[in-house]
């Protein structure tokens, strides 16, 4: 069953593609599971057309080494793009944007509560992994592949305009 299964997802991804009219495929490699196996589909659907990037924001060093051992044990492209900058340059346009006399005054009647404050900069991070994405899916004429995982379709959670 998981043969039907993998071969079915396979067949469907080379079907997007050629649809798109795009020659490969570019996807976030977390070093987690779920990548990993979106990425193994596009290498068997896409073979020696797939780009694989691994773009960490404040991120453990482990993922870092499993994304590199997924993308080398499927033979894909690889890069990695650093976003603790970029993250960190967006906070610091968002607090100083916060400082202006008119953000004072909307702050003061409808007051950012500590929930809305980690949600509003945690959805920072997927949004800019869609922006290397989809900058090198124009670059390349590949099309985006996402990796959403199981724990975001449970709770049916996923970022809109995200990397999922």
């Amino acid at each position: 069953m998981h043969k039907e299964i993998s071969h079915y997802l396979v067949e469907w991804i080379r079907d997007r593609v050629a649809e798109a009219n795009a020659r490969g495929c570019v996807l976030g490699i977390s070093g987690g599971v779920d990548s990993a196996v979106v990425a193994a589909l596009c290498a068997k659907a896409c073979p020696g057309k797939v780009l694989g990037i691994h773009m960490p924001c404040y991120s453990l060093p482990q993922d870092t080494d499993d994304a590199r051992l997924v993308a080398k044990s499927l033979n894909i492209d690889y890069i990695e793009v650093e976003l603790n900058d970029v993250f960190d340059c967006m906070m610091g346009v968002l607090k100083d944007a916060r400082q202006t006399n008119k953000m004072r005054e909307l702050e003061q009647r409808v007051v950012p509560t500590a929930h809305s404050e980690r949600l509003a900069s945690s959805n920072i991070k997927p949004r800019l992994r869609m922006i290397v994405l989809y900058y090198f899916a124009n670059l390349y004429n590949y099309l985006v592949v996402g990796t959403g995982n199981r724990s975001e379709l449970e709770v049916g959670y996923f970022t809109k305009y995200g990397d999922g």
